[in-house]
């Protein structure tokens, strides 16, 4: 009891410190057993998984778009081409009240008692009413934390914040962010969508050397799933089967040099996917450990049995030259075993604690759950949806909705991870390619080395592989100097609550693109089966919005903005809104830009990320001076009520007062100047 009182003492403590950041939010504790909707606007967005994946989620946390009158329809018909109907639990609520806010609310992870956890979720009734549960049943009292906000970004992150921050057991509140891995900024290659489990050890050093040999500079390799010594898909040893990898990996990692900087390995949460196998070699000491399920074994009985195993784990890894690891499936543990909510946070806590000590950054995959979500100690970096799929073009579809709406709450606290791609996808190579940068997500590509395409990979990065990351938002900062939210971008206001899967609309997200506004409009359709036209729309007022949230370059409201169509090379001058069509499925890129001194520039106009290519930028009446990190055409707005821009590169004029300087040479450092007459 004491505890528990402590507990709510500190919630109502912080809940009056987060209010005074902006008068207008409040975030809050309910312990009701009900979600009323009486002040709600009609729509909803609840995010749940599909009907096979509770409790477990894993990567399968997907939105869906209802009316508070009729939130059963989700598992009632239909909505989603790909999972069809959704399960009747979830673990994320947002919506609209009647006073114009936004409301969120999050289930907790909360105390059931002195010595064990429980997590609340919701759950919808066949009558359509949400109901707050707990499990395990009838050991705890339901938490939910409820956050409200005229931004819809500020109720989300004053929530996570209050989720993390706030948590009854302190092991997992985050007084700061460890720093992203150092892959995470370059180009990476896994093998699983070309080989799946087929792998070798000759197979995977032989593309390792073609990936060296090819011109597209990947810097790190990840090897996924087929490499275990296993019965019963139950894990038998930490030892690779020698008949495939005779040299335990080391002919593999000895590859790593100037060009493969990192490799790392994907590993199952549990050992494997079926468990532990019980004629296993472990030690007597890790055996002794692990909790027994109908002649099955997994981690662990308790908190110090959980760090024995993993250590053991996880020094496999370091040992066999590998320097980060994938691991999967955190949340499926409740699902498959008899392990408690308690056993399976001390698993997470372990692995995290020692994967931390070793040196050994994790990449989050299956781990969307209402439990593993939240107990990422200094991991950073989760899977927000499910597989990519060569040439699926339903799947991409949904693949690029999920990803977004999922980062809405993600980026609070975890790198969104949108998965690998091939750049080869005659489908939606490039729009992956796009979603995965402005996304923040890590960049990594699963076709062979024959088939990579340089015109859907270059975008990206640098000549190095080096990849330059949006920025991230800044709401956390206002709640925690030291606590910020990650890179991503978020779907704008009126997309949070919209289908664009089942309704005609376009479905807009926005990212700070290192001082530039991006918004991408998407048509996602699939209406019987295909997809029918939509139409959205550019205006000031997204760059009024977006400043909100991002640190954008400085504008003065009511002043026009540059525009311009990165696909298209051509803009214009924005001065209210403009109306633009998408035909079938696919992506529109836009940047934002204020005018200053009857100057604009956007940056290089053959890299997604333009403006992080320049630095040093001066406006001056006559002059636009810049310096650039490596040499490459750059696009730039003059006035065209001006005299026209002079150069020593060739200038090629591209319309409505956009230019591309053809810059083909320079010494890395030296200055650029574009030059235009005295106003006359």
């Amino acid at each position: 009891m004491k505890k528990l009182f402590l507990f709510l003492t500190i919630i109502f403590f912080n809940s009056f410190w987060v209010m005074g950041a902006d008068s207008a939010d409040t975030t809050f504790l309910i312990s009701d057993t009900q979600i009323l909707f009486d002040d709600w606007n009609d729509t909803v967005c609840l995010i749940s998984p599909d009907q096979r994946f509770w409790p477990n989620v894993g990567n399968r946390a997907l939105p869906w778009i209802l009316n508070v009158n009729d939130l059963y329809r989700a598992q009632r018909e239909p909505r989603n081409p790909v999972v069809h109907r959704a399960a009747r639990q979830s673990l994320f609520l947002i919506g609209r009240i009647k006073n114009g806010k936004y409301r969120v609310l999050i289930p907790m992870l909360t105390l059931a008692n002195d010595t064990s956890l429980a997590f609340s979720y919701f759950e919808t009734t066949p009558a359509g009413k949400l109901i707050v549960k707990t499990t395990p049943s009838g050991h705890s009292i339901p938490k939910v934390v409820v956050s409200e906000s005229f931004s819809p970004y500020r109720a989300v992150y004053h929530a996570m914040y209050y989720v993390h921050s706030l948590h009854p057991d302190s092991r997992f509140i985050k007084p700061y962010r460890t720093p992203p891995a150092p892959f995470y900024d370059f180009i990476g290659w896994c093998s699983w969508e070309h080989f799946k489990k087929n792998i070798s050890e000759k197979k995977l050093v032989d593309i390792t050397r073609k990936i060296i040999e090819s011109p597209v500079p990947i810097r790190w390799i990840l090897i996924d799933d087929g490499f275990q010594k296993e019965k019963d898909l139950k894990l038998k040893s930490f030892t690779p089967r020698l008949d495939r990898f005779p040299t335990q990996f080391r002919a593999l990692t000895s590859l790593k040099g100037s060009k493969i900087r990192w490799m790392g390995i994907w590993h199952c949460y549990y050992g494997l996917w079926n468990g532990i196998h019980p004629q296993n070699d472990f030690s007597e000491m890790i055996n002794n450990g692990l909790v027994r399920d109908n002649g099955v074994l997994w981690p662990a009985q308790n908190s110090t049995a959980s760090e024995i195993f993993y250590a053991e784990f996880m020094k496999s890894v370091k040992d066999r030259g590998f320097d980060f690891v994938k691991i999967d499936v955190q949340a499926e543990l409740l699902k498959r075993s008899n392990v408690t909510v308690s056993m399976n946070v001390n698993n997470s806590y372990a692995l995290e604690k020692i994967c931390d000590s070793v040196g050994l950054p994790i990449m989050n995959c299956m781990a969307m759950g209402p439990v593993t979500s939240y107990c990422t100690l200094f991991s950073n970096m989760m899977r927000c949806s499910m597989d990519y799929k060569l040439g699926d073009l339903p799947m991409a579809k949904i693949h690029l909705w999920q990803s977004y709406q999922n980062a809405l709450w993600l980026s609070a606290f975890s790198i969104p991870d949108h998965d690998m791609f091939h750049s080869s996808d005659p489908i939606c190579g490039e729009i992956m390619a796009l979603s995965k940068l402005i996304g923040g997500s890590p960049i990594y590509l699963s076709d062979v080395p024959e088939k990579f395409d340089l015109s859907i990979i270059m975008p990206l990065c640098d000549s190095s592989g080096k990849i330059d990351h949006p920025f991230p938002p800044r709401i956390l900062n206002t709640l925690n100097s030291k606590y910020c939210a990650m890179p991503t971008a978020l779907p704008s206001p009126e997309s949070i609550l919209l289908d664009p899967i089942n309704t005609p609309n376009c479905y807009r997200v926005m990212s700070n693109m290192q001082g530039l506004l991006g918004i991408v409009l998407y048509n996602l359709t699939h209406i019987n089966g295909g997809s029918v036209p939509v139409t959205g729309a550019l205006s000031l007022d997204d760059y009024v919005t977006a400043s909100k949230i991002f640190e954008l370059l400085p504008y003065h409201e009511g002043d026009p903005l540059l525009a311009y169509n990165w696909r298209k090379h051509a803009g214009c001058v924005l001065t209210d809104s403009r109306s633009l069509t998408l035909s079938s499925f696919g992506d529109d890129f836009w940047l934002l830009s204020p005018i200053h001194s009857d100057w604009g520039i956007l940056g290089r106009s053959d890299k997604y990320m333009s403006r992080a290519y320049l630095s040093d930028i001066h406006f001056k009446d006559t002059a636009l001076s810049f310096s650039m990190k490596e040499f490459g055409p750059v696009v730039f707005w003059s006035d065209p009520h001006l005299p026209p821009p002079m150069a020593s590169y060739p200038i090629v004029d591209l319309g409505n007062g956009f230019y591309e300087l053809k810059v083909s040479s320079q010494i890395k450092g030296s200055r650029l100047t574009i030059r235009r007459p005295k106003k006359m």
